[in-house]
């Protein structure tokens, strides 16, 4: 899952489910 550190854009890129 996303983290608060990570970039809202980042998350997607990482796991754009």
């Amino acid at each position: 899952v996303c983290s608060v550190v990570d970039s809202a854009e980042l998350c997607r890129n990482t796991h754009p489910d």
